[in-house]
């Protein structure tokens, strides 16, 4: 999550197509060296950053409105 955070300081969207990149790139490499726990293992993570993300936005999201 700190890895993201630091790409979104380039812009929301760079941020987003470089993290979604280091995340496609990490997959294949794991595919490529017939590694299959490790793609399950990065699933997870990237399930935890996606419900980290959405936390971050249902938290922010009020206090710009409120």
């Amino acid at each position: 999550m700190i890895f993201v955070g630091r790409m979104l300081k380039y812009g929301p969207m760079e941020g987003l197509l470089v993290s979604k990149l280091m995340a496609a790139l990490l997959v294949a490499a794991a595919l490529k060296f017939r590694r299959p726990r490790l793609v399950v293992f990065l699933n997870y993570w990237f399930a935890v950053v996606a419900s980290w993300n959405l936390t971050m936005i249902l938290i922010t999201v009020p206090r710009l409105h409120g």
